[in-house]
């Protein structure tokens, strides 16, 4: 599992450093392209929604993943709020 936190430094100063909001991104079936479970998290809102990334390659990049699945996660969630 990977949780990207999303924080706060006023004046880049980690002393003052606040959590804003955080993902959990969780492989639910592996291989050669693996489907992944997003869950957002907002400290104000609470929980957010939950999304999901399908048949992305498995061996991607770190870098490549995080924004993938944000991206694919707030379009569902979006989604269902109309």
């Amino acid at each position: 599992m990977l949780r990207v936190t999303v924080e706060l430094l006023p004046r880049g100063r980690e002393s003052g450093r606040k959590t804003l909001a955080s993902a959990d991104i969780t492989q639910e079936k592996g291989g050669e392209h693996a489907d992944y479970r997003v869950e957002l998290h907002d400290e104000v809102m609470g929980s957010v929604g939950v999304g999901a990334l399908r048949e992305y390659p498995r061996f991607a990049t770190t870098v490549s993943i995080i924004p993938a699945c944000w991206k694919t996660t707030w379009r569902q969630v979006l989604s269902t709020r109309h």
